[in-house]
């Protein structure tokens, strides 16, 4: 479940380091400010039957905050498009946040048209729950995920 705070449209530039257009190459990662954390990884279809991984390339993706029903077990994630740290893929399905808090943070995508959803661990198809430790780069690596929704745009012909 996700809890929302604002359900506006987020804003072109945020928190995060974003892609470069021109070069589709990710800024580069710097150890992150005193105090402060940075998260990297990348988003991919896993490639079958020979076939290449195919990058998710264009994604926002945010960092959530994770919220523990009162049950003990269900969780949500608390996300401001408006304030949330937040990247984008860049041709390689990759993403950095730089310059964040530490704390435990929850990845949520945003897909059609305008909507958000949490990512789950590939793996264990639970969560996925990132923990920031101050001074530290956290990668994650590539994650396989199947995102039908997504659909590839063709480059000129």
């Amino acid at each position: 479940l996700l809890f929302l705070e604002s359900c506006s449209n987020p804003p072109q530039s945020g928190n995060s380091t974003t892609t470069d257009s021109k070069t589709s190459s990710l800024v580069t990662v710097v150890p992150p400010a005193a105090g402060k954390s940075a998260i990297t990884g990348t988003l991919v279809q896993k490639g079958t039957d020979g076939n290449p991984d195919f990058p998710y390339e264009g994604l926002r993706v945010y960092l959530g905050i994770l919220l523990v029903a009162d049950d003990g077990k269900s969780t949500l994630a608390r996300v401001d498009p408006m304030k949330a740290p937040q990247a984008i893929t860049d041709a390689e399905g990759r993403f950095v946040f730089q310059d964040i808090e530490p704390t435990q943070y929850i990845l949520v995508l945003q897909v059609p048209p305008n909507n958000l959803m949490k990512l789950n661990d590939p793996v264990t198809g639970k969560d996925m729950l990132v923990e920031a430790k101050p001074g530290e780069i956290t990668d994650i690596g590539p994650q396989d995920h199947y995102l039908p929704w997504f659909i590839e745009t063709p480059g000129p012909s």
